[in-house]
């Protein structure tokens, strides 16, 4: 049988031996082995929602030293995502356009693409069976 001391016990036994952990021998009263930021290892900065023993792959530090392309230097490359895949007029008589990956568009929408963690957006200024005249209207961080 156990007796009624016998949870508290224990949980002065579990006490004690927390705080003998945190004052180890080389090691200053209040100082722990953690650490936090960006001075923390790779491991330490995993994500609780991950699944059991998976980690992402090592990248290495970030060197802004490199050389890389300018977000606006990178337009046409961004441009060229938008691809019409197919053409048509509406009641009017106004050419439609329908871009892939963003839908139906006509004269004067506004269309964005998601290019290398940035959004580029675009306004149509027209639309003939030459294809789609666009004019650069904005960059910002993807969201």
């Amino acid at each position: 049988m156990i007796s009624r001391r016998a949870p508290c016990t224990l949980s002065v036994a579990l006490l004690c031996m927390a705080g003998a952990a945190l004052t180890a021998p080389g090691r200053a009263p209040g100082q722990t082995n953690q650490t936090a930021g960006a001075s923390a290892p790779h491991a330490l900065l995993r994500d609780p929602f991950w699944p059991v023993g998976w980690q992402p792959a090592y990248v290495g530090p970030l060197d802004a030293t490199k050389p890389g392309k300018s977000v606006l230097a990178r337009w046409e490359e961004a441009a060229k995502l938008l691809q019409p895949t197919g053409l048509s007029r509406n009641a009017d008589g106004k050419y439609m356009s329908i871009i892939k990956g963003v839908g139906a568009v006509e004269e004067g929408d506004v269309v964005a693409v998601n290019f290398g963690g940035v959004t580029y957006k675009w306004t149509i200024r027209s639309i003939s069976p030459q294809g789609l005249v666009i004019d650069k209207l904005g960059v910002q961080p993807m969201r």
